[in-house]
C-alpha cells in the first residue's frame, strides 16, 4: 500500500513537470524560430531527474520508457538551446525542429502515463486506458488510411 501511494506521488509529480513544459513550448512546436534561449530556463526537468530511478524501480519498462524517452527529447533540445547562445536563430532551426517534433510526438504518451498512474489507482487502470488509447489509435490509423487516395492506376 505505502509503495503505491508513493508512485502516485511520484507520477502526480511528474505529471505536473510535464504539464508546466507542454505549456512552455505549445507555441513553439508550429514555430521553432521563436525557440529562444528564454524557453532554456522555463523547460522543468528536476522532478524528473529526482525521481527517475525511484520511477524505475516500481514501473513496468513500457510505461517508465514512454516517460524516459520523453525526458531525452526535452534534455536534449534544453542541450540544443544551451549550445545555440550567441549563434544565430536560423542556425538552430533545423535542430530544434526537428526535436520540437519528436517531443510533440513523445509527450502524449509520457502525459498519459504519469497521469494513468496518478489518478487511476496504478498498473489496473493505466492497463485499461492503454487498450482504451490503442483502440483509439487503430481507428485513427484506419481512418487515415481510407482517406489515402489509392495507389493503384486508374
Amino acid at each position: 500500500m505505502r509503495r503505491r501511494r508513493e508512485l502516485r506521488g511520484l507520477t502526480r509529480l511528474v505529471h505536473t513537470e510535464i504539464v508546466h513544459n507542454h505549456m512552455t513550448l505549445e507555441t513553439f512546436y508550429s514555430q521553432p524560430k521563436r525557440v529562444v534561449t528564454r524557453t532554456l530556463s522555463a523547460v522543468r526537468t528536476e522532478t524528473w531527474e529526482s525521481v527517475r530511478v525511484q520511477l524505475a524501480e516500481m514501473m513496468p519498462a513500457d510505461d517508465f520508457g514512454a516517460l524516459a524517452y520523453y525526458y531525452l527529447f526535452l534534455q536534449e533540445l534544453q542541450h540544443i538551446l544551451l549550445i545555440a547562445e550567441g549563434r544565430t536563430v536560423s542556425d538552430t532551426v533545423g535542430l530544434t525542429k526537428n526535436l520540437l517534433e519528436a517531443l510533440a510526438e513523445q509527450e502524449p504518451d509520457a502525459r498519459e502515463v504519469s497521469l494513468a498512474y496518478a489518478n487511476l489507482g496504478g498498473l489496473l487502470g493505466w492497463r485499461r486506458m492503454r487498450r482504451r488509447i490503442s483502440e483509439h489509435r487503430r481507428h485513427i490509423s484506419e481512418a487515415k488510411a481510407s482517406d489515402e487516395p489509392s495507389s493503384r492506376p486508374a
